[in-house]
């Protein structure tokens, strides 16, 4: 019973995780398309 819940919380735990870890991947290829123009000015 415990060795199944633990495995339960971990494997919320890494899918969290890559969720966290896509969203952040997105958001900075979102920025970086943004920051390109801004560095060529630069």
């Amino acid at each position: 019973m415990k060795a199944s819940k633990s495995l339960k919380l971990m494997r919320s735990a890494v899918i969290r995780t890559r969720k966290l870890a896509r969203d952040m991947l997105l958001f900075w290829k979102r920025v970086d398309k943004e920051m390109v123009p801004f560095c060529f000015l630069v």
